[in-house]
């Protein structure tokens, strides 16, 4: 009986019993295929009774050199995407890999550097807001204290004067405010208040003519007053913040 593998086309000489009368699996010796292959019609016929020794019969003559198929025992395992004989060690996950390592040591670098900013930024926040002024407004939001920021600042006012402009009386105060400090000063909006005996009468609020004053220089500002009444003094502070 010849069996043909229906993976490559090998062929096969088998003895007419040797596949059983209901079949059985194989596997190809060439490809190592395996499939269920079952005996023709005329092979379920049961075979005259053999002699105690049977004769070899002899082997028929093929166009081609047959192998044998050997009928496997047990199911093979599959060998699909290894070679026989190759060994795959399995990783061991008991030990962190460099990869883990790197990754660790990145993480610890970067809370170090954050910690060091924070705590610095914490400690020498005098000293950054001195260089940068507008820093300010970030320490207030997250409440960290911090100076006021005007120290440092001296107003000079010219004496008051008074005008009339368009039949309205006006007082006009001149002046300037001075940095003495040796850090940028961002300004606050000035005060002006008029005294009648020991009482203010009148207060409003003006702004410089810059926003900022540098290190030892100073900033000019005017401010005009309709209708001043009888007030003897006039006072111009720095307004506090907020």
């Amino acid at each position: 009986m010849i069996l043909e593998c229906p993976n490559c086309g090998a062929k096969f000489d088998l003895p007419p019993t040797a596949l059983g009368a209901t079949g059985r699996r194989v596997r190809c010796s060439a490809c190592r295929h395996e499939w269920f292959a079952t005996p023709p019609e005329e092979a379920f016929a049961l075979p005259p009774p053999l002699p105690a020794e049977p004769p070899p019969q002899p082997a028929p003559r093929q166009a081609a050199p047959m192998r044998a198929a050997v009928p496997p025992a047990q199911p093979a395992p599959s060998t699909r995407g290894t070679r026989p004989g190759l060994q795959i060690p399995l990783e061991d996950r008991s030990r962190p890999s460099g990869g883990g390592r790197i990754g660790l040591a990145i993480g610890w670098f970067l809370f170090i550097v954050v910690a060091a900013i924070v705590v610095g930024g914490y400690f020498l926040r005098a000293p950054i807001v001195c260089r940068v002024p507008e820093a300010r407004a970030v320490y207030d939001y997250v409440r960290i204290p911090l100076p006021s920021g005007i120290e440092g600042l001296t107003i000079t006012s010219a004496p008051a004067t008074r005008e009339t402009r368009d039949g309205r009386a006006l007082l006009i105060v001149e002046g300037i405010i001075n940095n003495a400090s040796g850090c940028t000063r961002i300004l606050p909006q000035l005060r002006g208040a008029m005294i009648l005996d020991n009482r203010e009468t009148q207060n409003w609020l003006f702004d410089a003519t810059a926003g900022r004053v540098s290190p030892g220089d100073a900033v000019p500002f005017r401010t005009e007053v309709p209708d001043p009444g009888n007030a003897q003094t006039v006072t111009i502070t720095l307004a506090p913040a907020g």
